[in-house]
């Protein structure tokens, strides 16, 4: 009975930690995320700033277009120039 117990307080404050762990839910995980107060909002104006000329990361940036477009209907530009307002997309190696 007393090992029951044990284990039962264990598994209820595993389950409160965990739920407590991720405020922000990205897939896959980014290697750092800075939170920052405010808001951004996507437009038909927005664009997705490339950091690179590798052709992965252009293909990975065309794929978030492509998925923001599916579930929006914007047709969000990838673009190597800086703009504010931009998504910037940055892969390391």
């Amino acid at each position: 009975m007393k090992k029951l117990l044990v284990a039962s307080f264990f598994s209820g404050i595993s389950l409160l930690v965990l739920s407590q762990t991720a405020s922000i839910n990205i897939i896959p995980i980014p290697a750092s995320v800075t939170a920052r107060t405010g808001s951004f909002q996507l437009t038909d104006k927005s664009v997705i700033q490339l950091a690179s000329t590798d052709a992965d990361a252009n293909r990975v940036a065309q794929f978030l277009a492509d998925a923001l477009n599916t579930s929006t209907g914007y047709k969000i530009p990838v673009s190597k120039s800086s703009s504010g307002g931009a998504i910037k997309l940055v892969l390391l190696s």
